[in-house]
């Protein structure tokens, strides 16, 4: 047998960032034409750079070598631990019959998780009685860094007592967004009763997280979940 065994699969893995993903014979496989039931052997030749390859049950470490049966079995994993953002990682490997080998890269899409948590301050609205004011971002400042304004929703668990919430002169029934706040489309219409004091409790999210982090009038952060 003078012919190396012929790669049939090679079409990488996806994974998200600090996520793993195992790699399976439909995404990487080979076969050897004239002795098609060898159990061909893997060798990694360059390991990837933004993550590491692990045996699913022996947990080895690193792993340089594995069967095609590992393939077939699932067990051949990658691990994603790099702290840069970067969407591509790879590995270099030789794939063998114990006479010949053939030489391939293997590459691992990174999806981004956006995982940064809402920063939250609160500031005082100061009315007249039976004034409308518009909420503005010095009241309501929150900031994402990898969310969208439209994404980044408030919502109201408890309204206000002496008015209404409005957006865009229609009343606010639980929720609108940081987008809403942005260009001036919520406001607080006091009722024009004998009250002091008036507030509504909220709660922020961006899709993706359950906390946020709360900036409180002596500035210290608090990261939280719970309504303010």
């Amino acid at each position: 047998d003078i012919f190396p065994p012929i790669i049939t699969r090679n079409s990488g893995l996806k994974v998200n960032e600090k996520g793993h993903g195992c790699i399976t014979a439909e995404m990487l496989a080979a076969i050897d034409e004239h002795e098609k039931t060898l159990d061909l052997a893997f060798s990694i030749v360059l390991p990837p750079s933004l993550g590491y390859l692990e045996h699913k049950h022996t947990k080895t470490l690193p792993l340089n070598t594995f069967l095609m049966s590992d393939l077939k079995a699932g067990e051949v994993c990658y691990i994603h631990s790099s702290l840069t953002s970067n969407p591509l990682d790879s590995f270099t490997f030789n794939v063998s019959d114990g006479r010949n080998s053939v030489l391939q890269t293997f590459y691992i899409n990174i999806s981004s998780v956006y995982d940064s948590l809402p920063i939250v301050k609160l500031s005082p609205l100061k009315i007249k009685e039976g004034e409308e004011k518009v909420i503005t971002e010095f009241e309501i400042d929150i900031f994402d860094k990898d969310t969208q304004d439209q994404d980044v929703i408030i919502k109201i668990l408890k309204p206000p007592q002496h008015g209404i919430l409005k957006n865009a002169n229609t009343s606010i029934s639980q929720v609108f967004s940081l987008y809403d706040i942005k260009h001036g489309r919520i406001s607080y219409f006091h009722d024009g009763s004998e009250s002091v004091n008036d507030s509504f409790t909220l709660i922020v999210s961006d899709g993706i997280n359950k906390e946020y982090i709360f900036i409180g009038n002596n500035l210290k952060n608090v990261t939280s979940k719970n309504p303010v």
